[in-house]
C-alpha cells in the first residue's frame, strides 16, 4: 500500500514538475548520456518543431544540432562520461541550432547534469531564441551606424561631457573641422582645451562656470580654436545640462560645435562695410568745402613760392605747406574712397607710363633724403584694365606709406613685373623700402581700415585699406611681407591684357602755343581769385564767374568767345555739367574742359566725352598745368567735336 502511494506521489510531482518547466519562456530539452531525447516542454516543441512524442527517442544529432557541430557534441559526451568533466557544463554559450525544416538561428544554451531513473546520467539544457534579440542589436547597431554617420557628415560637430567619469565624447568632426584626423584632439571641457586662443579663453572659462553653477540655461559662445596648420578658426558651442544629481548639480553637458570662421568673417565684412558707408556719407559732407580750403592754400602757396629772393625759411614754410595740401588731400581722397562701392571707372592703363608719372608728381613731395629706383620688365603693349585714378592713389599711398617707415631717409624701390599665372599674363607691382619692416603680428591686420602702427597723430589706417580696396576691385590681390633689405614690402597683383587696346588719339601731342580765352566758373570765394591768378600766370585770357547765373550772362559766352572752360561740378545756383552742356549748345561745338570737383562721386556715372579731364580738389598748380595742355592736345588732334555734346 505504501509503495503505490509512493508512486503515485512520485507521479504527481513529475506532473507538477512538467507543468513548471511547460509554462517556461526558454526551450528546455533532457537528454540521456548517450545524446538522447528523453523529454521537451512545450516551448522546445514549438521552437524546433517536434512535439514531445515525436522527438523521444531521437538524439541531438538528428534534430537540432547542425551536421557540422555533431562531431564535437559526440566527443563531448563521451568525455564527460568518461572523467565526469565538460567545458561548457554550467556555462552560458552562444551557438545555432535548426528547427525541423533545417532553418538555422542563434541560441543561448546552459547546461546542467541531472540523474535520471535508475541513477543513469543525463542533462538538462535551458535553450533561449537568439532571434529576436539578435534582431534589435543588428537594427541598434545600423541606428548607431547610421547616427555616427550622420554626425560626422554633418557640418556640426557633437559633444557629451559627463562630468563625472570618463564617459566624455566627442565626435569626430569636433576633430576634422580644425585640420585633425577624427578623434585626434582630446576629449576635453571646451575651456581645458589647449587649441583655445589665449585672448578668448577667460570668456570661455566665465561663460562655462555660469552655466555649471546655474546662472545661465545655455551655453552659446563663439571663439577661436587653432587648426592644424596653425591658422585660427571661429567655433560656435551651443550646449545645456540635461542630467543632474539629487542637489541639483550638473552630471551631463551636452552640445554642438560648428565652424563659423566663413560667417564670422562675412558678418566683420558687412559691419566694417557699413562702417565705410557711413563713414562715406559723413565724409561727402564736408569733404566739398575741406577740398576748397586745401585748393586755396595750395594755390596761394604756390604762387608765394614763386616770388624771387625769398628768405630761406619763408621758402621752406611754404614747402612745408604745400607737403601738409598733398597729404591732406590724400587723406580726403582715401576717406571717400573707403566709403563709397561705387564710382569705379575702368579703362585701358599704360602701367609704365602712369607709374612713371605719379613717381614724378610724388617725388618732390618726399622728405629729403627718400631715393625712388623703378624698374619694369613689361612689354611695351602691355596694359591693365582699372580705374587710372584708383591706380594712382594706390601707388601714392604705398609710396607715403614707405616714406613714413624711413624716418633719417632711405630707398622706395618701384618694381613692375611680368610673370604668369595659368596660361595669364600678370603685372606684380611692388613697392619695397629700407625702413623698419613689419611685425609678424601686424601682417594679418595691416590692411584692416583703421588699424596703424603708426604713432597717435601720424596716420589714421586707411591709407592701405584703399590699396586693398582698389587691388580686389581690379581682379587682383595684395600682400605684404619683409624686404629683402630688411625694410617692408607690398606686391600688388593684377590681370594684364584682359580688354582689347583702345586706340589712344591725342598720345604724344603738346599742348596749345598763345593765349587760350577761358572762362572759369567757381563758387569759392577763396578759390576762384587764386585759380584766377594762377591761369592769367599761365597765359590765359580769363572771364571768372561764381556760379552758373553769371556765366551765362557774361559776355564771352555771349559772343562765343571762348577756347577753354575750367567749371566746378557743384555750385550753388545749378550744376556744372548743365552749365557746360549749355554752353556747347549755345556755340554749336564742344569746347576742351576740366571739371574740378572736392567729391570724387559728383560726377556719378556721366560719361565723359573726349577732351574732357576731371582735377580732383585740393590740386597743385603744376596739376593743373598737366591736364589743360592734355585737354587742349586731344581737342587738337580731335576731327570733328560737334554737338549732341558727349555727356549725357
Amino acid at each position: 500500500m505504501s509503495q503505490i502511494s509512493e508512486e503515485l506521489s512520485d507521479s504527481s510531482k513529475r506532473s507538477r514538475i512538467a507543468e513548471v518547466l511547460d509554462s517556461a519562456l526558454d526551450a528546455v530539452v533532457t537528454i540521456d548520456a548517450s545524446g538522447v531525447v528523453v523529454d521537451w516542454n512545450d516551448q522546445a516543441a514549438t521552437m524546433f518543431g517536434w512535439s514531445r512524442e515525436e522527438v523521444r527517442g531521437l538524439s541531438l544529432t538528428q534534430t537540432i544540432i547542425p551536421e557540422e557541430m555533431a562531431g564535437r557534441h559526440c566527443r563531448g559526451l563521451e568525455r564527460y562520461n568518461r572523467t565526469g568533466h565538460g567545458p561548457v557544463i554550467g556555462q552560458r554559450i552562444r551557438l545555432e541550432a535548426q528547427d525541423r525544416w533545417k532553418n538555422r538561428f542563434p541560441v543561448e544554451l546552459s547546461i546542467t547534469p541531472i540523474r535520471l531513473d535508475e541513477d543513469a546520467a543525463g542533462f538538462t539544457g535551458f535553450i533561449r531564441d537568439l532571434r529576436v534579440e539578435e534582431s534589435n542589436r543588428a537594427k541598434l547597431a545600423l541606428s548607431d551606424e547610421r547616427l555616427q554617420l550622420m554626425l560626422e557628415g554633418s557640418s556640426e560637430g557633437f559633444w557629451d561631457i559627463h562630468l563625472e567619469g570618463d564617459r566624455t565624447t566627442f565626435s569626430g568632426r569636433c576633430s576634422t573641422m580644425l585640420g585633425f584626423q577624427p578623434g585626434e584632439l582630446p576629449d576635453l571641457h571646451p575651456p581645458e582645451s589647449p587649441r583655445v586662443h589665449p585672448d578668448d579663453r577667460e570668456h570661455l572659462r566665465l561663460e562655462w562656470a555660469a552655466l555649471l553653477a546655474g546662472g545661465q540655461s545655455l551655453f552659446d559662445v563663439v571663439y577661436r580654436m587653432e587648426s592644424s596648420n596653425g591658422s585660427w578658426r571661429h567655433v560656435r558651442d551651443v550646449g545645456e545640462v540635461i542630467e543632474r544629481d539629487p542637489e541639483g548639480r550638473p552630471r551631463r553637458v551636452t552640445g554642438t560645435r560648428k565652424d563659423v570662421t566663413h560667417e564670422t568673417r562675412l558678418e566683420e565684412s558687412l559691419l566694417a562695410s557699413q562702417r565705410m558707408e557711413c563713414m562715406g556719407v559723413v565724409a561727402g559732407g564736408f569733404a566739398h568745402d575741406l577740398n576748397n580750403l586745401l585748393a586755396s592754400i595750395g594755390g596761394h602757396a604756390s604762387i608765394a613760392s614763386t616770388i624771387g629772393s625769398l628768405p630761406p625759411k619763408v621758402a621752406e614754410s611754404l614747402s612745408v605747406i604745400q607737403l601738409a595740401v598733398t597729404r591732406a588731400k590724400v587723406l580726403t581722397e582715401n576717406m571717400l574712397a573707403l566709403g563709397r562701392s561705387d564710382g569705379v571707372r575702368f579703362c585701358q592703363v599704360d602701367p609704365r607710363a602712369t607709374v612713371d608719372a605719379t613717381v614724378s608728381l610724388v617725388r618732390p613731395k618726399l622728405h629729403d633724403g627718400v631715393e625712388v629706383s623703378i624698374d619694369s620688365d613689361l612689354a611695351p603693349g602691355d596694359r591693365l584694365f582699372v580705374d587710372a585714378s584708383h591706380f594712382q592713389r594706390a601707388l601714392v599711398n604705398l609710396m607715403l606709406n614707405a616714406q613714413d617707415a624711413m624716418t633719417d631717409g632711405g630707398r622706395i624701390a618701384v618694381v613692375l613685373h611680368r610673370f604668369q599665372s595659368e596660361g595669364l599674363p600678370w603685372l606684380r607691382l611692388t613697392v619695397e623700402d629700407s625702413g623698419s619692416g613689419i611685425a609678424e603680428e601686424d601682417l594679418t591686420h595691416i590692411f584692416k581700415p583703421f588699424y596703424t602702427t603708426k604713432q597717435p597723430g601720424k596716420g589714421v589706417g586707411i591709407g592701405l585699406a584703399v590699396v586693398r580696396l582698389f587691388a580686389e576691385s581690379s581682379g587682383g590681390s595684395v600682400n605684404a611681407r619683409s624686404g629683402a633689405a630688411g625694410g617692408a614690402a607690398f606686391d600688388v597683383e593684377l590681370p594684364l591684357n584682359r580688354e582689347p587696346l583702345d586706340s589712344r588719339p591725342g598720345e604724344g601731342l603738346g599742348p596749345s602755343e598763345g593765349a587760350t580765352r577761358t572762362l572759369l566758373v567757381e563758387d569759392h570765394d577763396l578759390l576762384r581769385p587764386m585759380l584766377t591768378e594762377v591761369l592769367t600766370g599761365f597765359g590765359h585770357e580769363v572771364t571768372a564767374c561764381s556760379g552758373v547765373g553769371e556765366a551765362l550772362a557774361s559776355g564771352a559766352v555771349e559772343a562765343g568767345a571762348l577756347d577753354l572752360l575750367v567749371v566746378d561740378v557743384n555750385l550753388q545756383d545749378g550744376s556744372g555739367l548743365d552749365l557746360v552742356r549749355t554752353i556747347g549748345e549755345r556755340t554749336a561745338h564742344q569746347l576742351p574742359t576740366i571739371f574740378i570737383t572736392g567729391n570724387p562721386t559728383s560726377l556719378g556715372e556721366q560719361a565723359l566725352g573726349p577732351a574732357t579731364k576731371v582735377l580732383h580738389k585740393p590740386f597743385g598748380i603744376t596739376d593743373l598745368q598737366q591736364e589743360i595742355d592734355l585737354v587742349l592736345a586731344e581737342y587738337q588732334s580731335s576731327a570733328d567735336l560737334r554737338p549732341p555734346y558727349p555727356i549725357s
